[in-house]
């Protein structure tokens, strides 16, 4: 005999599993991320060519700033080497790669904000929605160099009180990255706001990709440290969701 309070239970139960958890994105895909900033500055847009191959640890993004080529980034972690190139200037710097692959997707910590579908009819598709809040310091991002060229120290003896309220859309069953967004705020007033749209996503990878331009040295020539890679790593760093190097 089945009671209230065993009904009442099950219904429990059935309500706290049904709650989405946070998901890694799929093995091998690529496509485009249209990432838009709006600071102090005004507004910039750029857009990122990603090749991501979880399967054999490597990633790849091509950036153009605006209409501008700027730059290239190729990381192979199982051969432990990272190049970082201009196609237009024909040049390129490499070095060894000095962290381990990481799997892109919803960090561990963040929480299920909301579900909702896209489409029409019998051609739907559910997509979950989820969140975090991370503190910040005066001159880094916790979760990534999101705005290097905006966000300046504090003069004064103590920092201000800033954190990054972060959402991150994704498909329901199969994880795949939809849209992203950062509100960055300062003594709690915005500061920053970016958006990062996931478009032309291909369940594929080209090995085009990952084979650099022949006027590559063949052996690392800088450090990690070297201002070109530093900077490609600010340009690229800006979700917590992907870690290009």
């Amino acid at each position: 005999m089945i009671t209230v309070a065993g009904i009442a239970l099950a219904l429990v139960t059935v309500a706290f599993a049904a709650v989405p958890t946070p998901c890694t994105f799929p093995d091998t895909w690529s496509g485009v991320i249209a990432a838009e900033i709006n600071g102090r500055d005004g507004v910039r847009q750029d857009l990122f060519d990603v090749a991501y191959d979880a399967a054999n640890e490597r990633v790849a993004a091509a950036a153009s700033i605006g209409l501008e080529k700027n730059f290239s980034a190729i990381a192979l972690f199982q051969k432990k080497i990272l190049y970082v190139f201009n196609t237009e200037k024909e040049h390129c710097v490499v070095a060894n790669l000095d962290k381990a692959f990481e799997k892109w997707g919803i960090p561990d910590d963040a929480r299920f904000k909301d579900g909702f579908t896209t489409g029409f009819g019998d051609q739907t598709i559910h997509n979950e929605n989820f969140g975090k809040s991370v503190a910040m310091n005066h001159s880094h991002v916790s979760i990534g160099e999101l705005h290097p060229r905006h966000f300046q120290p504090h003069p004064g003896p103590h920092p201000p009180e800033a954190h990054i309220d972060w959402e991150m859309s994704v498909t329901a069953t199969t994880c795949f990255p939809l849209k992203e967004e950062a509100l960055i705020h300062v003594e709690d007033r915005l500061y920053d706001k970016a958006y990062n749209e996931y478009v032309d996503i291909q369940a594929s990878v080209s090995e085009d990709y990952f084979t650099p331009p022949s006027y590559c040295p063949g052996e690392a020539n800088v450090k990690m440290d070297h201002p070109t890679i530093a900077q490609a790593k600010n340009d690229l760093d800006f979700s917590p969701a992907i870690k290009l190097f």
